[in-house]
């Protein structure tokens, strides 16, 4: 049996578990406010995932840096909204570009995982580990063109000492991600060809190999 070693919570506001109703009360008021009606402002809600953004990726570098844990479970809060990347800059603000704001969080997250393996290179680790790359949901709010892809979140798995890549055409759920740890870690399973058939043959075990999904999804966490 083993311990958890370390779990932090990084809590988008305190108000949020505060017993003072009307600290929630005017906190949500101002940053109604701040919003709409201060247009150069960094507004609350930017300013708090900045801070989480920050504050996550130093603790993980950290961690990398001088420990060497067994396993890591990341969730990291980009690039869902709020948009608090500028591609073009390369700063962290609040970004009110509503049609192409998301896109500079994808290169926010691109650039945190980026950090995160070449930490992992210079340690050591990146060629033995195995790293999948998921999220929790689909774009709720597509504000590019509108079209929302209900069925497809992005899935990238990078396996023990693997040297050559493949692009996986098949449906799956991926409630499977748990059983395909498990086979990499049984062996079963040890190059991209090894798991392309696993999913393959457990994508049909698995709810008669239906995609299940909520369409009313709500844009909450």
């Amino acid at each position: 049996m083993h311990s958890v070693d370390l779990c932090r919570d990084y809590p988008r506001y305190s108000f949020f578990t505060s017993d003072n109703l009307f600290k929630v009360i005017v906190t949500q008021w101002v940053e109604i406010w701040d919003i709409r009606f201060l247009p150069f402002s960094n507004t609350m809600l930017g300013n708090n995932q900045i801070g989480i953004v920050t504050s996550m990726q130093s603790d993980v570098i950290d961690t990398v840096k001088h420990q060497e844990p067994s396993f890591m479970f990341l969730h990291y809060p980009v690039p869902h909204y709020p948009n608090i990347y500028n591609r073009k800059s390369g700063k962290l603000a609040f970004n009110r570009n509503s049609r192409e704001g998301y896109f500079d969080n994808m290169v926010l997250a691109d650039r945190l995982m980026g950090e995160l393996r070449s930490e992992m290179e210079r340690k050591g680790s990146w060629d033995r580990a195995l790293v999948i790359i998921s999220a929790d949901h689909h774009w709720r709010n597509n504000t590019y063109d509108g079209q929302t892809d209900y069925e497809h979140v992005p899935f990238m798995v990078k396996l023990p000492h693997q040297n050559n890549g493949i692009t996986y055409e098949g449906k799956f759920n991926t409630v499977l991600t748990q059983g395909l740890v498990l086979a990499v870690l049984d062996g079963n399973v040890k190059t991209p060809e090894d798991a392309s058939l696993w999913l393959d043959e457990n994508s049909k075990k698995s709810l008669n190999g239906k995609v299940v999904f909520s369409i009313n999804q709500p844009d909450a966490d």
